[in-house]
């Protein structure tokens, strides 16, 4: 998890259109998790600081409406949906109460 955002924030949230928490590797992944691992990118011309890309492994979402999906097809809602139960399984395996995820999912976080 990349940033933690205070459980006292929470209210007031009538201004967000969407919030999104996200799961991310910060190291090598562990075994049987597929291997999407930072990639290393120069950009040209900018200040010559080098960029990683981090790959979400893990979603939830607050106050996102499903007709904002981008895919017809259904793909990106089959997406976050797996997104969103493998950020839960993570969490479970170690034990662990997020507070912020929790929030996501008691308020609506997307499901299928």
């Amino acid at each position: 998890m990349v940033s933690h955002l205070p459980y006292t924030n929470w209210t007031n949230t009538k201004g967000f259109d969407a919030c999104f928490l996200t799961f991310h590797f910060l190291s090598t992944p562990s075994r049987g998790v597929a291997k999407a691992g930072p990639v290393i990118a120069y950009p040209q011309g900018v200040d010559g600081v080098p960029k990683m890309r981090l790959p979400a492994f893990g979603l939830a979402t607050y106050k996102f409406k499903n007709a904002m999906w981008s895919s017809s097809v259904g793909d990106d809602k089959q997406l976050a949906s797996s997104l969103l139960q493998t950020a839960h399984d993570w969490l479970q395996r170690l034990r662990v109460n997020h507070r912020d995820y929790q929030f996501f999912v008691s308020h609506g976080a997307f499901r299928k």
